[in-house]
């Protein structure tokens, strides 16, 4: 089986056990380091993941994968966060992170920076210390979280 359709197998099937248990799948990679094969989970969740959030979502996730018997190959199963300064992709990832920090990096190649206010009609609110500006999603090629010390 390919490396895409395991990709494609495990996200079907973890997305919703997953969100269930409170937390939303980000992505998923099986990739070769050295010699070892790595299943890859990212989950994230409002207030951040910690390594609880990771053991927790790994024993179900684990169970699953052994009664699917899905992977020919051995393998590692790693669920970690998403990262504190990762790309939103969706609505949902918005508004999970209402009231962080994000730098956005507009079509035209503008960028900017502030605490994401809210998101309304496909359009996000940013106060940039000054103002709350109203960008378009149509006009937004980047959204990341910026952490702040």
């Amino acid at each position: 089986m390919s490396k895409n359709k395991i990709v494609d197998i495990v996200s079907q099937f973890s997305r919703p056990i997953i969100s269930e248990m409170g937390y939303k799948l980000i992505k998923v990679e099986y990739v070769r380091e050295s010699n070892t094969w790595v299943l890859r989970l990212y989950i994230d969740k409002k207030g951040g993941i910690t390594i609880e959030d990771c053991e927790h979502v790994s024993n179900v996730i684990s169970k699953e994968l052994d009664i699917r018997d899905i992977i020919p190959q051995h393998y590692f199963l790693e669920v970690s966060s998403a990262g504190l300064e990762r790309e939103l992709y969706d609505e949902e990832d918005i508004r999970m992170h209402l009231n962080d920090n994000a730098v956005i990096k507009l079509n035209n190649g503008e960028i900017i920076e502030g605490l994401i206010h809210n998101f309304e009609n496909n359009t996000v609110y940013l106060d940039d210390g000054k103002d709350i500006k109203a960008i378009s999603m149509n006009g937004i090629k980047k959204i990341k979280l910026k952490f702040k010390f």
